[in-house]
Order: C-alpha cells, then structure tokens, then sequence
C-alpha cells in the first residue's frame, strides 16, 4: 500500500513539473498558431481590396476665382486642399510621426511593442484609453473601413496595414494619411489645417505651429486653439518633448519651438462673403450643370468673369439709392389714394379675404378718428370686411381714401386689427454685362440681408415697362424701312380689340399727347401711343423674333401690350439684349464663367472662345413689303464685316416716363442660331456638360446698321429724353439708355450702356407694390446706374461708338416737338442706312397726310434783317397770313407750292375709302412710287413730300376707319369736334393667341 502510495506521488509530481509543461509547450503553440490563423482566416475574408493609388481621389474642396484671382468661394463637405508629400515640410511630417507612430519607419504596417504597452495601459485604466493604431492602421481605418471600436475591427486594420504597407510602402502612405487626417474645425489633411489656424499654406509651418496641428489628432475639438489655447499649449509641448525623445529635433529647436508665441489667423469673412451674390449665382449654375457631388467632393476649379471692383461698386450704389429713395418716403404704407365717392364701387369689386396674422392685405381707409393720444384708423377690406388700425400720437398723415397696405395683427373683441406696413424690404438688383464677351462682371441680387434665398437679377422675372419699346423700333428699322425721322401721330386711339364692346383706350403718362413726332422723340420721350402704333404696323411676331434673337428667351405675350411691357423678364436677360446695341448687333450668350477644371487640371467648360461669322451671315436692313419692288431696282453694295474699334468707357429731364398698364478692339462674329435660348439655367449653358472646345452660343440679332441706330436714339434718350435726368450724375457723352416704369410705379428700370459695358437696374419689392408717389425709372433706378458707371468709368476717356459701314446722315424734315406747343416740322440730321437713302417711311402707316395737314403753324415772319427764316430750298412764302405744314405735291415738273388752309374747316364723316390698289400697310409716298426725302431730290425742298389732298389714306384692307381732326382756326372761330380715330389690328395681322405656345 505504501508502495503504491510513494509510487503514485512521484508519478503526480512528474507528471506536474514534467509532463504538463511539456504538452503545453508542445501543443499551446500549435493552438495559439491554430487560433492565429483561424482568426486571420476568418478576418481577412471578405477584406476590402487594396485601391491602386492613382485611383485615390479623396473629398476635395472646389474654389471659385474672380478675374484677378482672388478667391471668393470655397465649397466643401470636407474642407480639404490635396498637397503632394514633396510640399509638406520634413519637420511637419516628423511632428505627425513623433506624436502617432515614433517607430513607423520600423515596423511593416503593425508596431507589436507598441500595441502591446497599449493593452497593458487600457487594463490598468480600466478603459481603452489607448489604441496602439500605427499610422498605417489608422489609413486603413480612415480609408477603407468604418469608425466603430470593436475588436474585429482592430484585428481588420492589423490585416489590412501589413498589405497596405507591402503594396504602397511609407511614403505613399504618409502622402494618403497627411491628407486624410481630421484637424478640426472641419478641415481634413494638414494644408487646410494650416490655412485655418495660421492663415498659411503648409510649406510655412513653422516647427511650433506644426507640434500644434499634430497635436490635434488625438482630440480635435479638445485641443483646438480658438476653443482652448491652455490645453492646446499644453498639448503642443508633449509633442515637441515625443519629437526632442525620439531624435526627431534637437535640443535647441525643441528651445526654440517651446519659447516662440504662436500667431493664429485673425477673424476674417469667409471667401463667400466678398461677393455673395455672384458666387451664389455660379454655385447655381455649377450645381444646375454638373451636380451638387462634383461641386462639394471633386475639388473644381472655377474661374469666373467677376470683377471684385465691379460688384463693389454695384453693391455700394444699390444700397445708396434704395437709401435715397426710402427718406423721400415717410409713408410706404399708402399705395395710391381714391376719390371718396369711389370707395363703395371699389369695395363692391374686392373680394373678403381670410385673414392670417403677419399677412399684408390692402385696405381702404374709411374713416379717420383722432384724439390727443392716438389716432384710430378704419380700413375696409372689402364690403363685407372693415378693421381698425391704431395709431400712438395724433397725425393727420393718413386720409379717407387712401389706400394701405397694412398687416394683419389678430381680432380684439371680434374686430380685425391691422398696422400700416410702413417699412417693406425696399429692394433693387443690378447686372453688369461686358458687351464684346458677354462677361458678367457683376451682379447684385439684392439689397437686403436675405438676398441670398432669391437672386432678383437672375430668379425674378418682373414687368420690364417701357424698357421694352427699343425691341420694337429696333424691328421696325430693320425690317420695316422706319428711320429716326418717320413721323407718328401721338394722338387719343382706341383700338378695336376684334370682341363685342372691346375697345382699348391706352393712354400715355399723365394721359396727354403731343401731336406729330419723330421716331425719334417717340422714343426719348417714351410715348405708349406711337409705340402701339409701331407696332401695329410691324406686327407682334417680328418683334417677338427680334427679342428672341436679342437673347430674350421668357415668355412674350402675343397681344398689343407687348408694346408697353407687360410680359416678365428677367434682369439678366433684358440686360444682355441691350449688348447687341453697342456690339454692332451681335448677341453673345452671357456667361459668369471663363473656364472650369477638374482637380487634374482637365478643362471642363471654356467660355473664352467666341466664333466669328462669316460676311454674309451678317444681316442687313431690309425694306418693307410694299418698297420692295423700288428696293430691287437699287445697286448697292452687300454689307461688310463690321470692324470695331477698342474703345474707352460716357444728361436734362423732359415729361416724365410711360408706363405700361398691366409691361464694333473688333467683336467675334458668331455663327448665329435660331433656337430661342433658356433661362436662367439652360440659357447659361446648364443643359448637359458640352464639349469644352465648343463655343458659346451667339446671335446676329440686327445688322450693325440698325443698332447703330437704335444707339444713337437711346444716345438721346440720356440726353433729352426720359432719361436726361442722367446729366446730374454723370459728365459723360458716350453714354445711352433707357427707363422703364410699369403700372403705379411697382418696378423701376434704367439700362444702359458705354462702348464697353452695358448695366441694368431693377428697383421695386418683391410683392409687387408702389414704390411711391413720383417714383420712376429715371428717379429710381437711373441713379443707381450713375453711381456704379461713375465708379466703373472713372479715369477712363470718353469713347465713340463706331459708325458702321453703309451708315450716312442726311438732312430730313421732322417733328422734333409736340405741335401743342406750336412746334412745326424743323430739320434735322439723322443716321440712315445709305441704300435706303431717300426710300424710307416718312409718315407712320396708321397716320393719314390729313392728320399732319390739319395741324398747321405760321409761316415765319420776315427777321429784322430782311430775309425770310425757312428750311433752304423752301418756296418763298406768299404775302399774307398763311398757314402750312408741308408743301403740296405737284406734277414731276412743277414747282413745290405751300399748301394753304381751308377756308373752312373739314365736317366729321368717314374718309375716303381704301383704293383696291393700296397694299397691306400701305406706307405714304411721293409720286414715282416711293417715299422720298427733299434732301433726296436736287430739286425739292427739305420737306417731306404727301399725296394730293383727297388721295388714299388706308391703314389696311378692308379697314373701315373714322377720323376726325381738328383744324387751327382763326382766333375765335371754333373748331371741328374731334373723336380719336379706331384701329383695327385684325386688318394688320391675324387674330393670335394671348400667350406664346
């Protein structure tokens, strides 16, 4: 027993200090090796494959540029600028490696020692607070796997480093990791860490601003500098002690770095915020065209037209006439005022809203209660709808019959109360366009702070008023043989609409008219009536063509209206029409951008080139129907190219604007296109991304015959028209424009343009209200316009526009002033297109010869020294107090004789019926068949020549038309009754429908 006993006891010890140890030496190692690879077997399935470097595009930032290179935009989701490794100093690197991974340039992807002190320390602190990450894990982690902090995930990086390590080897993975890494404040990778902080690109870090940064790795938020500066220092000192331990630096640059005070980047505006309109405007377009992931995650380069000076002074001058306008008003609340015998039928017309507290609704004011203490106003809504507003104080500012605009408040005892809205966001948009490239160099959005949640100058499509009529005498030059001396009756009309009981009454500004007047003081002095009339005889569909060939590409309306600018438009479109003006009749599609690049410099879009046209793709004037068979008959020259010289950057105010009722350095010449253009997006070349090399799309809208003309007459427009208001701003001459008002003065325009570069300014509010009593265009946006091109043209000489080919003055008789003011036809020296030379409309085809005849003046007296003052080559007057217009139309041979007034005045009844050989629009002309000039002729006088009295006055087939004009009578003799003629615009086109298909 005792034997098996003391047997039994040495077998047990040997099997303890022997046996045991030996099958653990022998067999764990085989478990351990069989785990180790049964857990790499399980891990590395499935892993993500290792990405070929070339296909490394992380987020980048896109920038936007301004034509001096300044930056004034950044868009990101991650702020981060790519820089190669070559470019980031060796002390900044070191500082990254001493404070992550002191060993990196030792291990292949995993430090063992490293992860091993790691755990040791995480189960002491009873919590992972150390992850022994190398940096070649923590790339893989950041480019290839996810942030959870699991166990899998750890054993997933040491796999994925060692492949990383042995495919891309250290540099390439310090290249990825440098431009990867999170710094804080929402920058990735050490450049826009660097920017950020110091306000410095990489390659000037100094050693201390780079211990700084490397720092931050650990906890970005914690040790940010702008939050913390304490830990931040703090911070930095253990990492230049981790660099100064691994001989990374010496002791004297540790001393150095520890003692030198850091300089972080000042508070200064975001790049966005140096141009925010313009910029938002191309973010748009960018994000329109190529899509929001391009923008924020490709690092686009885009270069754009904005000239920084030029959006400056844009701004500046928006917000000074806005400022200007609001102290000329110290009630916006009244809209307009109604007589009080109108309240109760207007009333009666309005509907009763449903209130909405905050909600601006207009009223009129019914009754006015005042007291020492307050003021309490009545305002009914409608009929049925009548509410209070109290006022503090007694005032006598409002009145019955004044119409406000007031806000809802709530109900008090069951009545309604409101407040006057007396300060609406007042707010004005411009555009500035560069006429020979079609560079928008600036662009204004608004003036409020919420400018940015809808840009006026490119989103608002407003009621252009009067601004709208040079489309229509642009088209009647060229297409219809108009010239600035064609005389148009302005005159009380009413045009039959082609309805039962639809007669349209339209009437010009302060309802007055001024008789017989040339083109072009119709135009200077915006006359609503002439204009109808224009464009009654051109018809609606040529004018349309023309706008859309202009580069207006919104909805026209198809009805008469169209002539006082009733149909919306944008600020930029209407701005770049007028570019053809002043660049020989070229339209260039307008542009922000010059160019785009992707991060590999590859060119996206290219916006520098323009085409040139051909000679004969430049079109020319051409006559109107009924010359056409005189035309033929002429030998002149075909149009040449048109040369333009490179030219330098620029006045009196007569009867105020209309308003609507309802609204050649050498240019490329672009091959021209048809297809009516988009806006805003499409028109701005958002539609699909085209080929880089292909051109911008351009259009020959008018010969440059024609905008020469139509420059010269808006010349004067600043000069003696609508427009001279100018004069007060700005000394300049090489300057043209036009105003424009719509109905109760809601929106105000004046564009304008130099040889060089064309402006639109757009005044009003958002929702469509007065601007107030005596605002207009040339009071309300005209300034505003002065401003910035007092600023743009500073220093820069006065420049001519070029004259074109073909374009001679001649000597012609006119109305150059309203006969109301006993102003008779006088000469005067107009722009013409030669081959039309003495073959253009002398009197508008709505207006008979009977309307001129009618108004006569004297003839003028003998002077003090004997001779008679008339036109030369005019016939000596005969002895006796006669009145004439225009002398009478004799056979070929004979002499002109003046023609003399009735001895009685013409009775009311129709006149003579239409001759079956009259045309459509039957223009007047001299005998021989074509209208003529007395400066044409070797032997007339310089007056127009009109057919015998009696002969055919038509305004179109089968037009039955009733005038009756009065006569200047002898003092004291009454004269003949006078009812405004009816047009009928059926006879000049066919019926068509009200909008645009």
């Amino acid at each position: 027993m005792k034997n098996a006993i003391g047997s039994a006891v040495p077998r047990a010890l040997w099997n303890l200090l022997f046996v045991i140890p030996l099958s653990l030496v022998l067999v764990v190692p085989f478990f351990v090796a069989g785990a180790v690879l049964g857990t790499y077997l399980a891990y590395s399935h499935k892993l993500p494959e290792i990405p070929e470097l070339a296909n490394y595009q992380p987020r980048t930032v896109s920038t936007f540029f301004a034509e001096d290179g300044t930056v004034i935009g950044i868009f990101y989701k991650q702020k981060r600028f790519v820089v190669d490794l070559q470019q980031i100093p060796t002390h900044v690197v070191k500082a990254f490696v001493g404070v992550e991974d002191a060993r990196f340039y030792e291990h292949s992807g995993v430090d063992w020692p490293g992860l091993a002190r790691a755990m040791i320390r995480n189960l002491q602190a009873g919590r992972m607070a150390e992850g022994g990450s190398t940096i070649s894990m923590q790339v893989t982690r950041n480019f290839m796997l996810t942030k959870e902090k699991r166990i899998a995930r750890k054993l997933k990086e040491m796999i994925l480093a060692r492949r990383l390590e042995r495919m891309w080897g250290k540099e390439k993975i310090l290249y990825i990791y440098l431009n990867e890494i999170y710094l804080g404040d929402g920058c990735y990778g050490v450049q826009a860490a660097a920017r950020n902080y110091f306000d410095k690109p990489v390659e000037h870090l100094t050693l201390a601003e780079a211990a700084l940064l490397a720092g931050l790795v650990s906890s970005p938020s914690r040790y940010n500098p702008f939050k913390n500066a304490n830990l931040a220092s703090l911070k930095q000192k253990l990492v230049l002690r981790n660099m100064l331990r691994y001989g990374f630096i010496t002791q004297e640059a540790f001393d150095r770095a520890a003692s030198q005070t850091l300089q972080f980047r000042k508070e200064a505006p975001r790049p966005f915020d140096l141009v925010p309109d313009y910029a938002e405007a191309v973010r748009r377009y960018i994000v329109a065209k190529y899509g929001e992931d391009k923008l924020y995650n490709e690092g686009l380069k885009v270069f754009t037209a904005c000239r920084v000076d030029y959006q400056k002074y844009a701004l500046e001058a928006a917000r000074k006439g806005v400022a200007e306008i609001k102290a000329r008003h110290k009630h916006f609340a009244i809209i307009r005022t109604v007589d009080r015998t109108d309240i109760a039928g207007l009333l009666e017309e309005r509907a009763t809203p449903k209130l909405k507290e905050g909600r601006i609704y207009q009223g009129v004011v019914t009754r006015v209660t005042a007291s020492k203490s307050d003021t309490v106003l009545d305002i009914a809504l409608s009929k049925k709808l009548v509410g209070r507003a109290t006022l503090e104080g007694k005032t006598d500012d409002f009145k019955v019959g004044h119409v406000l605009a007031v806000r809802f408040e709530g109900f008090m005892n069951g009545i309604p109360y409101f407040t006057p809205d007396d300060d609406p966001v007042l707010q004005s948009a411009m555009v500035v366009v560069e006429n020979r490239t079609g560079y928008v160099r600036a662009l204004v959005g608004g003036t409020s702070e919420e400018r940015f949640k809808f840009h006026r100058a490119i989103q608002a499509r407003r009621q252009p008023g009067s601004a709208f009529k040079p489309f229509i005498y642009a088209t009647a030059i060229e297409q219809k043989s108009y010239s600035p001396a064609t005389i148009i009756v302005d005159e009380e009309i009413e045009v039959d609409l082609g309805r039962e009981d639809r007669l349209w009454a339209p009437k010009n500004a302060g309802g007055n008219v001024l008789g017989p007047l040339s083109l072009r003081r119709a135009l200077e002095l915006s006359r609503n009536i002439c204009t109808i009339k224009i464009l009654m005889d051109v018809g609606l569909d040529p004018v349309i063509e023309t706008a859309r060939k202009m580069g207006v590409s919104s909805r026209l309306g198809r009805n008469l209206s169209l002539s006082l600018g009733t149909s919306e438009l944008t600020l930029l479109e209407l701005t770049s029409a007028y570019t053809v003006f002043p660049n020989g009749g070229i339209h260039v599609q307008p542009t922000l951008i010059k160019r785009i690049e992707d991060r590999f410099g590859n060119v996206l879009e290219d916006n520098s080139k323009i085409p040139v046209l051909d000679e004969d793709q430049i079109p020319h004037p051409t006559p109107r129907e009924e010359l056409k068979e005189v035309q033929t008959r002429l030998s002149y020259p075909r149009p040449t190219a048109v040369t333009e010289e490179e030219t330098e950057d620029d006045e009196n105010e007569p009867a105020g604007e209309d308003t609507s009722q309802a609204e050649f350095d050498k240019p490329a010449r672009p091959r021209p296109t048809t297809k009516p253009e988009k806006f805003p997006e499409e028109r701005l070349g958002t539609r699909g991304v085209r080929d880089p090399e292909e051109p911008r799309a351009v259009t020959a809208a008018l010969s440059p015959q024609t905008a020469y003309i139509m420059t010269d007459l808006l010349m004067g427009g600043v000069r003696s028209g609508t427009g001279s208001r100018l004069g007060q701003y700005l000394k300049r001459r090489d300057v043209a424009g036009k105003t424009g008002t719509t109905n109760q003065a809601a929106d105000a325009w004046f564009i304008g343009f130099n040889p060089e570069l064309t402006a639109g300014v757009w005044v009003g509010f958002d929702e469509k209200r007065p601007l107030g009593r005596r605002e207009e265009g040339a009071r309300s946006a005209l300034p505003i316009w002065a401003y910035f091109m007092k600023e743009a043209l500073e220093g820069k000489p006065e420049r001519q526009f070029p004259v074109p080919p073909d374009i001679v003055f001649a000597e012609m008789t006119t109305y150059t002033g309203p006969s109301s003011e006993g102003s008779g036809p006088s000469d005067v020296r107009e722009p013409i297109y030669k081959p039309f030379l003495g073959r253009t409309l002398i009197l508008s085809p709505l207006d008979p010869p009977e309307t001129l005849r009618w108004r006569q003046r004297p003839v003028p007296q003998e002077s003090v020294s004997g001779h008679v003052e008339r036109p030369p080559g005019a016939p000596a007057p005969p002895q006796g107090p006669v009145h004439l217009l225009y002398p009478r139309t004799q056979g070929p041979a004979a002499p002109p004789q003046p023609y003399a007034a009735p001895t009685q005045p013409p009775q009311p009844g129709p006149v003579r019926p239409p001759q079956p050989q009259s045309s459509q629009g039957q223009g007047y002309v001299a005998p021989g068949g074509s209208p003529s000039y007395g400066a044409a002729s070797p032997s007339g006088p310089h007056y127009p020549r009109f057919p015998e009295p009696g002969g055919p006055t038509q305004v179109g087939p089968s037009t039955t038309v009733q005038r009756f004009y009065p006569v200047a009578q002898e003092p004291g003799r009454p004269a003949a009754p006078y009812v405004p003629p009816r047009l009928a615009p059926s006879a000049l086109y066919p019926p068509v429908p009200e909008e645009d298909e």
